[in-house]
């Protein structure tokens, strides 16, 4: 995904006051504006 993007998401789901479930294989995407992180892995 071109980084423009990625960051006009990034924007839009920080501003969003709803609950957003997110899956993705980049936590630098999300790690430092996601208040919650549930890693699968852990649970299984």
């Amino acid at each position: 995904m071109e980084l423009y993007i990625k960051e006009a998401l990034k924007e839009a789901l920080i501003s969003y006051e709803g609950t957003v479930v997110l899956v993705s294989t980049e936590a630098a995407f999300y790690e430092e504006w996601a208040d919650r992180i549930i890693d699968i892995e852990e649970i299984v």
